[in-house]
């Protein structure tokens, strides 16, 4: 098992990071090593990686992700440092359960609605 690291650019110059676990299958008809997607970590903007704020947040995505997938704790803590020497680890992460990750959700979507309104009633 391992994880994929890919970065994409965006029209506006930035770019994210997006993080999957994976797990190499051998390919019977190509005799070859092929990659399996397991799961999907999250992704964060790589100019935000100095940020310790949106570190955390990804941490806290990816270790609940991490939770739904059954792996031995020497697999797991493997899997973590890789991703910490990718993405800086703040000194206290927890993992969001399932309800606290809704209500974040929601509450930047009311955010980003009420923005939205407020813009089109200035113009």
């Amino acid at each position: 098992m391992f994880i994929r690291f890919r970065t994409y650019p965006h029209r506006n110059g930035q770019r994210t990071l997006e993080v999957s676990l994976q797990h190499s299958v051998w390919h019977k008809d190509k005799s070859q090593p092929r990659a399996q997607y397991l799961a999907y970590l999250g992704s964060i903007r790589v100019e935000r990686l100095p940020m310790e704020a949106a570190c955390r947040t990804f941490w806290e995505r990816a270790l609940a992700k991490l939770d739904t997938v059954e792996l031995e704790k020497r697999q797991r803590t493997r899997l973590e440092r890789a991703l910490a020497a990718r993405i800086p680890r703040p000194a206290k992460v927890v993992p969001l359960d399932a309800e606290e990750q809704r209500r974040r959700y929601w509450a930047r979507q009311w955010a980003q609605s009420a923005k939205r309104a407020q813009r089109q009633h200035r113009a």
